[in-house]
């Protein structure tokens, strides 16, 4: 019989625009070891990026020195990125505009993106989707950018 292994499940709560706008989300973790940590900064981060397609995640394989990611001190090497901050836009509509049938406006949300992992990696797809999600920050008007990663300890 094939050996069952447990799941284990990390809870995160991101505050992505205090007071209304906060994301729970629940990771899988490889291990009962594993540490989800998080970290809010300015772009540009100053984190490289690459994608393990083999293990079917998106890891940490360098912090520049001097960088906003470093300055924040939360993120290192090894880290593997679970979520993101990202922007999406959206029309605005002022609480008198929708009474008196009026237009809205273009405005941007702040939404957490969960990065793609194991099955639902897609090679390639799947690393440009998440850099987008992280560059999505900057371009809605330079808001930092929180990302969440899981650190493991070494077996």
């Amino acid at each position: 019989t094939a050996a069952r292994q447990s799941v284990v499940v990390r809870e995160v709560v991101v505050e992505l625009e205090l007071p209304d706008n906060i994301a729970v989300a629940a990771l899988e973790v490889r291990s009962a070891s594993a540490r989800v940590v998080q970290a809010t900064m300015p772009p540009p981060l100053g984190i490289c990026f690459e994608e393990d397609a083999g293990g079917g995640e998106i890891v940490v394989t360098e912090v520049l020195p001097g960088s906003n990611a470093e300055k924040a001190g939360c993120i290192v090497t090894g880290d593997v990125l679970r979520a993101c901050s990202a922007m999406i836009p959206e029309m605005k509509y002022p609480r008198t505009n929708v009474l008196l049938g009026g237009g809205g406006r273009p405005g941007f949300r702040r939404v957490l993106f969960m990065v793609p992992s194991g099955s639902k990696f897609r090679a390639s797809v799947s690393f440009d989707q998440t850099m987008g999600a992280i560059g999505s920050n900057a371009r809605a008007g330079d808001f930092d950018v929180t990302v969440v990663c899981e650190r493991r300890m070494p077996s």
